[in-house]
């Protein structure tokens, strides 16, 4: 494999290499990116669930109070003033002014019905009093009606028995003792977690959130029930409510001790009346929530469920869309692809031009060394040959000198060349331009053209006629080389040609109208009726481009001639250009005119 090809390859497989580590650290930043916008909207949306969850504790507790703070003789529809802290419950007697429960008067919007099982099992409702004339007083018949159907499906539904198989056994335990349940301890925050850990975290968030609400419940109680007269000297315990669920009723209930008897009260709360209250809260934190039966303990809920209530807030977890990277992360992804690929092209382009250079040196070098090598041997054995007395014939001694006259001017012309693409190269292509006719132009360097012609066998024809009077802006040492190449070329590879003209003509647009419309340059074209050449584009006009082996096969030469013209002309402001001929070959050089 050459050398060149090593180079790119090793240079491709670099580019793929960076390419392919980009490619990796933006698929690393844009999973990174979601993971982080995935995360910000977890943690956004369990603050939201939060605040709604409080929110629905405070509509809750409010009411839980309300009910806690109703003595246990409030459960009958009328009691005697006069000495409600002073006996048991019984019907009502005569001794004193009968007051009406506020169950019957003004029950909570929450609450279907109030209810209280007798020690015997029977079933009674401070809403549906036996005295109906008395009740009339302050509630409607049509009320008392709507009470009694009530308690008639609630009896049916619901007994004393059920109801005590679900509180606590002792009746002692209370959401304040739940609520002082040590939380499991948090494992240490690492720097870097997986998704499984950051979910047990949220987790144990939610568990604590939930046991600091059962505490606040647990709060109110003890503050309620400090609050409320000495009932112990009166033999009359009152247990806490509990909320529960019996045959899909939700019910609030508690146990009240009254020396040996007991009795079960509690209220058969409204689910119609308080779920869209409790969703009322959430609408504009979380618009699709809703509330529904709990069962078990907070844990199981996710930390969902109401504390003062077996109520759960269910949310539709539907992450957003995927709207694409954040701004920063999109500008530095595109900064870094931006910098990496102009990075490769510019050491790309870099490398090409290295090789390329490395490349045509080498050819020069080459080249060089076979025109230096050709005209060095003439000159050894020819110089050897008529020093040492071997050539006595003086025509084969006139044939010889003239034969190193020739290789001598040869490499004089090489040299030159060599020397004025060094001068181009060092000075950045500035030239001494002067203002001169193209006709005394053409007669000044004809001497020198005539001689080159003249070596090859071959007739120089120059025609300025059609640019009479014509002056151009041109560096005349630099358009006599231009010219001496052309011509020396033709005289090359044009040596065969049965024609062996070499006609110089030039040609300039006329009048000022020409100038206007953009026709400004004159040209001088070189033909020859030679083979032609191939129109190689660019590479017809790059230096150094004939090898050693191509300098050998072909007429001699570097392969200089024709870049440096072009670098000359270009200098002056000028071109130099392969032009269509029906036969043989026609550079035209092209000059600014001077204007008049």
């Amino acid at each position: 494999m050459s050398r060149p090809r090593v180079v790119a390859a090793v240079f491709a497989a670099c580019v793929i290499l960076l390419l392919a580590a980009i490619a990796r650290l933006t698929a690393t930043v844009a999973a990174l990116d979601r993971a982080e916008s995935a995360a910000r909207w977890k943690a956004d949306s369990e603050e939201r669930i939060r605040t709604a969850l409080w929110r629905m504790e405070t509509t809750v507790a409010a009411f839980i109070a309300q009910e806690r703070a109703v003595p246990y003789f409030a459960y009958t529809p009328f009691y005697s003033a006069n000495s409600v802290y002073s006996r048991m419950i019984a019907e009502p007697s005569d001794d004193g002014a009968l007051v009406p429960s506020p169950l019957l008067t003004s029950p909570s919007r929450f609450v279907k019905l109030y209810f209280q099982f007798l020690p015997d099992g029977n079933l009674a409702s401070p809403q549906v009093p036996g005295d109906v004339q008395r009740a009339a007083l302050w509630v409607s018949p049509g009320q008392v009606e709507q009470a009694a159907q009530r308690l008639s499906r609630f009896a049916e539904r619901v007994g004393a028995a059920e109801i005590l198989a679900r509180l606590p056994e002792n009746g002692a335990a209370s959401l304040q003792q739940q609520a002082e349940t040590p939380a499991a301890d948090e494992p240490p925050q690492q720097q870097f977690q997986s998704a499984e850990a950051l979910e047990q975290r949220q987790q144990l968030a939610n568990q604590r959130e939930f046991r600091a609400r059962s505490q606040t419940y647990g709060q109110i109680g003890q503050r309620q029930s400090k609050t409320g007269p000495e009932l112990s000297s009166l033999d009359v315990i009152e247990g806490p409510f509990y909320p529960l669920w019996v045959d899909e009723l939700l019910l609030l209930a508690r146990v009240v001790q009254i020396g040996p008897q007991r009795y079960v009260q509690g209220c058969w709360l409204d689910w119609d009346e308080l779920a869209p209250a409790l969703r009322q809260q959430t609408t504009d934190l979380l618009p699709s929530a809703s509330v529904a039966p709990a069962s078990g303990d907070g844990d199981a809920d996710g930390g969902r469920r109401l504390a003062g209530l077996p109520l759960r807030l269910v949310v539709s977890q539907t992450p957003p869309a995927t709207a694409g990277l954040r701004p920063d992360a999109r500008l530095s992804i595109l900064l870094t692809w931006s910098g990496a690929l102009i990075a490769a092209v510019a050491v790309g382009g870099l490398l090409l031009g290295a090789v390329q250079l490395s490349e045509r040196r080498a050819a020069f070098v080459s080249a060089v060394t076979h025109e230096l090598r050709t005209p060095l041997t003439t000159f050894q054995l020819y110089a050897d040959m008529l020093a040492g007395g071997m050539v006595p014939d003086e025509e084969k001694q006139k044939l010889y000198l003239d034969t190193l006259s020739t290789e001598a001017l040869r490499l004089g012309h090489l040299v030159e060349n060599v020397l004025a693409y060094a001068r181009l190269e060092r000075r950045g292509g500035r030239s001494r331009a002067e203002r001169v006719d193209v006709s005394r132009l053409l007669e000044w360097v004809r001497p020198r053209l005539e001689q080159r012609a003249g070596q090859a066998g071959m007739t120089l024809v120059v025609s300025p006629e059609d640019a009479a009077g014509v002056c151009v802006v041109a560096d005349v040492s630099a358009v006599e080389q231009v010219l001496f190449n052309l011509v020396d070329n033709a005289c090359k590879y044009a040596a065969r040609a049965e024609d062996r003209r070499i006609l110089i003509s030039a040609h300039a647009p006329g009048g000022r109208a020409s100038l206007r419309l953009g026709d400004w340059r004159v040209r001088i074209s070189v033909r020859d009726f030679g083979p032609g050449v191939a129109d190689l584009g660019r590479k017809l006009f790059q230096p150094f481009h004939k090898s050693a082996r191509e300098a050998a096969e072909s007429a001699p030469g570097v392969g200089l001639g024709l870049a440096l013209s072009r670098r000359l002309a270009r200098a002056m402001g000028g071109d130099l250009r392969l032009a269509n001929s029906a036969g043989g070959t026609c550079f035209e050089l092209l000059l600014p005119r001077a204007g008049d």
